[in-house]
């Protein structure tokens, strides 16, 4: 198993990504093939703002029109659009999809992929660990199946773009111990957080928060010689997202630029998470259908 991981043509890695996206069109996509144009994965009326989102940045791009603020939306004063979940790079790269089958289409495999590829990311991040196929099958089902997942597909397509992550943990764990150059490493890292920021501001935000702690906690908690790589890793590290940010620069400057509205559109009370959903499941899973478990989620 250890050889497979250098040659080219990678036949687990393979496997299990076709694995996870039969997983992804059984769970998700089995009523949608007698009409793929006309209905999508979802249930609230979410999916239509990212749908809109999908033909929006390549429409501006085409027309040469500036993709972070429009006047079609909130009119005749605009928005900015950097305040939103809008999903630039998604846009962008399924601009094809969303040209010749329309954003339908488009968002429908864009739900479809993404418990796939965040699955797919997740094993190799698990076979970088472990170095057995079976175990890192089952971790990379976790994380791109997982309760999440299975709640956002249904209304949040950017909030299921998570598979930047298991590539970031990944990148720092083979340069900590020496398997990628500094170079690689900035390189690759920077590619991997402005993918993050431009899928999801806040997938940035995450990965650089709880990133931060884990580095802290090594730092705290590992022996002499970890914390001498993970001082090393600190300026690579630095790096990589002064280049990210750079190319992100654009966005940045129309985030902070002055002008619009900046308040929240919904409750922020309204639509807040509650604690008690990471112990008691809600109607989204099975187990929380039952008469019991769904009195108390829906009372919370």
């Amino acid at each position: 198993m250890r050889n497979s991981l250098r040659r080219p043509c990678d036949r687990f890695g393979f496997a299990a990504l076709a694995i996870y996206l039969v997983l992804a069109l059984i769970i998700f996509g089995r009523g949608l093939a007698c009409n793929p144009g006309g209905s999508f994965v979802g249930l609230t009326a979410d999916p239509s703002v990212y749908m809109w989102f999908l033909v929006w940045w390549p429409y501006a791009i085409a027309h040469g029109l500036n993709p972070f603020v429009t006047d079609l939306v909130w009119a005749p004063g605009g928005f900015n659009l950097t305040w939103t979940t809008g999903i630039p790079l998604a846009g962008i790269l399924a601009a094809p999809i969303t040209t010749h089958w329309g954003p339908i289409v488009a968002y429908t495999m864009l739900c479809l992929l993404s418990p796939a590829l965040a699955a797919w990311t997740a094993f190799h991040l698990c076979r970088r660990i472990t170095a057995r196929f079976w175990p890192s099958l089952a971790g990379g089902y976790i994380f791109g199946f997982s309760a999440y997942m299975l709640v956002e597909i249904r209304s949040h397509l950017p909030l299921i773009l998570i598979f930047p992550v298991p590539l970031a943990v990944m990148l720092v764990l083979r340069r900590l111990h020496d398997e990628i150059r500094a170079v690689s490493f900035v390189a690759l890292m920077a590619l991997t957080l402005a993918a993050a920021f431009m899928l999801w501001l806040e997938l940035f935000a995450t990965i650089t928060f709880f990133g931060a702690i884990a580095l802290a906690l090594g730092i705290a908690l590992g022996t002499d010689e970890q914390r001498q790589r993970i001082y090393a890793l600190i300026p690579p590290l630095a790096l990589s997202y002064v280049i990210a940010l750079i190319v992100t620069s654009p966005y940045l400057y129309f985030f902070f630029q002055p002008g619009f509205p900046r308040s929240p559109v919904n409750s922020p009370g309204g639509y807040s998470a509650d604690l008690l959903n990471f112990i008691v499941p809600t109607p989204a899973n099975a187990i929380g259908t039952l008469s019991m478990l769904a009195r108390i989620s829906q009372r919370s």
